[in-house]
């Protein structure tokens, strides 16, 4: 029996298809890795703003008697309050709602990268109560145009 050279094992050639085709699977499996990276850390600041967002509407709804002091324009920061209203029998409602804006602001430009938030409040025709437009924009790491949400509250 004699060995021929085409039955010895794998050439050269075949050894380097194999390891491109190897290689680009290893890629793509690395481009997704990345991808579900970054989505995951989209979804974790979509939810916070969620969450800030909808803080904000219960804490305007338990103090509706102040709601004209939760205003607050896109770009404006919210200044400390001369109280710090520890306890809430010891302020007026208005003291109480810019305690809320200044910590509400604060908190959410903790959360979300770059963020934006306003406030808007319209009075609704015939009932004695406001709708408020809770707004928060903020720019994904990566992404040109910014994120936002928006958060429609009537009390």
């Amino acid at each position: 029996m004699t060995n021929s050279s085409n039955d010895a094992g794998f050439t050269l050639l075949e050894v380097l298809i194999a390891l491109c085709v190897l290689t680009m699977g290893m890629l793509g499996v690395g481009i997704m890795l990345l991808e579900s990276v970054r989505a995951s850390q989209s979804a974790l600041h979509r939810t916070a703003a969620i969450a800030l967002a909808a803080d904000l509407g219960e804490r305007i709804r338990a103090n509706r008697i102040a709601a004209n002091a939760y205003a607050l324009g896109a770009g404006t920061l919210a200044g400390a309050p001369a109280r710090g209203c520890a306890v809430s029998d010891a302020c007026d409602p208005s003291e109480i709602a810019a305690l809320d804006v200044y910590q509400w602001q604060q908190e959410v430009h903790a959360a979300l990268p770059a963020a934006v938030a306003s406030v808007q409040v319209a009075p609704v025709s015939g009932l004695p109560a406001n709708t408020f437009v809770i707004s928060i924009r903020w720019v994904q790491p990566g992404d040109a145009e910014a994120v936002a949400f928006v958060l429609r509250v009537q009390a």
